[in-house]
């Protein structure tokens, strides 16, 4: 093998690698979040369009935004959940979850921390 080929190889290989660790984000619509949210991780409907309007003025409806706080703190996610509740690198903290996977498009650790958040 050629070191073109050998390059193109090692290129790819590092391609595949740093795609495989990629959080995928979602940038929802709010009709299909509120769908989602109600039929999905059943939240009351009574309370759906209050939970929209929350989730459209914190995150704007992107999974991936994380927010820095004047005071150091992160709110990471859909949810804005602050990262009291979630643990940096390992899961943890009062939902028992890693921080990073707040962010992606599979909301369901998410909406069960935000609902245990809501409660508390």
């Amino acid at each position: 093998m050629n070191s073109t080929k050998l390059s193109r190889l090692y290129l790819l290989f590092l391609l595949v690698i740093a795609t495989g660790s990629h959080v995928w984000a979602k940038l929802y619509l709010r009709c299909e979040l509120a769908r989602k949210l109600l039929n999905q991780h059943g939240f009351e409907r009574s309370l759906l369009s209050n939970w929209i309007c929350l989730l459209e003025h914190e995150s704007e409806l992107n999974t991936a935004k994380v927010t820095t706080n004047p005071n150091g703190s992160k709110n990471y996610g859909l949810f804005q959940i602050n990262g009291r509740y979630c643990q940096q690198g390992r899961r943890g903290g009062t939902c028992n979850v890693d921080c990073d996977d707040l962010l992606d498009e599979n909301i369901h650790e998410a909406a069960i921390c935000a609902k245990r958040i809501q409660i508390s």
